[in-house]
């Protein structure tokens, strides 16, 4: 079985209940995947989820999408990549989910004015 680490951008919440949801129903483990879901209380948020990719310690990131772009800045820091959107635009029709080759996932969010 592969482990999966997951690093959540904030207390679990109700954004993050399919990942919870579907580890509880064995979804995960039914394709051959051991999931760890990492919530930033574990170190009082001193690290950010996108270091935790940086860092190897997750492969994957709940993030806001300003943190790819400021990846994509700093020549020093690793070339990290949006996956998906976990929340469907405000108003927006049909699923706005688009998957790439990746490190990073985005939790994509529209301001209102």
């Amino acid at each position: 079985m592969h482990t999966l680490k997951v690093a959540l951008d904030w207390t679990p919440n109700t954004n993050h209940t399919g990942f919870f949801v579907a580890k509880a129903k064995g979804f995960y483990s039914d394709i051959g995947l051991s999931i760890e879901l990492r919530s930033p209380e574990e170190d009082n948020y001193q690290t950010t989820p996108a270091k935790l990719v940086a860092g190897d310690k997750a492969h994957f990131a709940i993030a806001p999408s300003e943190t790819v772009i400021s990846y994509q800045t700093l020549p020093a820091k690793p070339n990290l990549i949006a996956v998906a959107e976990m929340i469907k635009k405000e108003g927006g029709k049909g699923n706005h989910i688009k998957i790439t080759p990746a490190k990073l996932g985005i939790w994509a969010f529209e301001w209102s004015s």
